[in-house]
């Protein structure tokens, strides 16, 4: 996610927790804005909803990681709140961005997990 889908989200209410130590790429001066997470502190996420932008990577390196063990122990991964979302439309904007966010929000938070 970049500053733009922290601040679409924000206007609808959520809010992103912010990422433990050991995380990369942050966007934004406070580092409460989401990044690239790495694989070592993916534990010590805590978050009632996981939004994963899985778009430009390996599709097999992205199953080994959503079916591996750490993934899988998370508690918002076992309560079935992680979900996966469009990666384009969460990191480029403009008025179709915006729409596929909130409909891919709305999905997830009415609908079941990945």
């Amino acid at each position: 996610i970049d500053a733009e889908a922290t601040r679409i989200l924000g206007a609808i209410g959520l809010s992103l927790t912010p990422v433990p130590g050991g995380a990369t790429n942050l966007w934004g001066p406070t580092g409460e804005e989401a990044g690239q997470i790495s694989y070592e502190v993916l534990d010590l996420i805590e978050g009632e909803v996981f939004f994963v932008i899985s778009y430009n990577l390996d599709t097999e390196q992205m199953e080994n990681f959503l079916t591996g063990q750490v993934w899988n122990a998370l508690p918002v991964v076992q309560a079935d709140n992680a979900f996966n979302v469009e990666g384009t439309a969460w990191t480029n904007h403009g008025y179709f961005g915006v729409y596929e966010v909130l409909a891919e929000v709305e999905a997830a938070l009415l609908g079941g997990g990945m």
